[in-house]
């Protein structure tokens, strides 16, 4: 470590980013509202930063053509070859210095150790949330989160927010599962929520469907974790909140396509979609016909 305190890189400042690498974001959550995370794509060229320290946890997920890389941390060097699909984790706090032989396409995945443990905290004895530096690794599920975080991002539509924070509720229960630096005690739950507290979440979930609902509100309405609210709820229905909403609204979008003479956007708009594209995405998804098929099949 260098006598020189290690440049801070805080995401919820963007810019303290420009102070480790030479080029900002192509794309990133900054402006999108997404307060849980934040998500960034990249292209650098070859660069050594500073040290520096991020305050978040950063997960990098490469994208590009294969690139030689280095790493100096806690006394450290980390070599190898980063190729398409590996996962560099860069625990928060640690000062470190990285360096890349060429161009380096990556996304960045940030996200801070008090909303890791928000996420997780009903179901697991966690006294820390630190994680382990890991350097050119093969991990498929942060690979899929990061690229469909990614494509949700790249949307011109508003934000989904249940989305959003189903993806980040998974990606938080593996964190601390395979790279936490202790291990945590799991406590596995036995049966889904009782009656009453179901009903009322049935209830919300059937009165504001057309909002953009989060998982955080609907966890908070029965005082739970997220990650441990969504294994109840699906214990007791079946499926994740996201997948009940979904086809919650998909049900309401059939009824007034049969019964209604809205437009298709309009029902998109009413049962809480924010776009037609969007709507017919999903009828093609999960009914196999665009809403203006499944009408006129009617």
């Amino acid at each position: 470590m260098s006598d020189s305190y290690p440049v801070a890189v805080d995401v919820t400042q963007e810019r303290t980013l420009l102070n480790a690498l030479p080029v900002a974001p192509t794309i990133s959550s900054a402006t999108k509202g997404w307060n849980q995370i934040y998500l960034a794509h990249h292209r650098q060229p070859s660069w050594k930063t500073p040290e520096l320290s991020f305050a978040q946890h950063s997960i990098m997920i490469y994208t590009g053509q294969p690139i030689q890389g280095t790493r100096h941390l806690e006394g450290r060097l980390l070599e190898g070859t980063y190729s398409f699909g590996k996962i560099g984790i860069h625990p928060a706090t640690i000062p470190q210095t990285i360096s890349w032989s060429n161009e380096a396409e990556f996304v960045q995945l940030c996200i801070s150790p008090q909303m890791l443990k928000y996420f997780v905290n009903e179901e697991l004895n966690i006294h820390t949330t630190e994680l382990a530096p890991q350097f050119a690794i093969d991990d498929s599920l942060i690979y899929g989160i990061g690229l469909a975080l990614k494509a949700e991002l790249e949307e011109d539509n508003i934000s989904n927010n249940l989305y959003i924070e189903s993806a980040i509720t998974l990606l938080s229960v593996h964190l601390i599962k395979y790279y936490a630096t202790t291990k945590t005690v799991w406590r596995l739950p036995t049966c889904g929520l009782s009656l009453s507290k179901l009903q009322s979440v049935l209830d919300y979930i059937h009165t504001y469907f057309n909002r953009d609902l989060s998982l955080a509100e609907l966890a908070a309405l029965v005082q739970l974790s997220p990650n441990y609210f969504v294994q109840l709820f699906k214990q007791s229905t079946g499926a994740t909140p996201y997948q009940y909403i979904i086809n919650y609204r998909i049900k309401t979008a059939k009824h007034l396509l049969a019964k209604s003479n809205l437009s298709i956007a309009k029902v998109a708009q009413n049962v809480g979609l924010f776009d037609q594209s969007r709507l017919t995405k999903l009828f093609r998804q999960h009914v196999g016909v665009t809403p203006k098929q499944y009408r006129n099949q009617i």
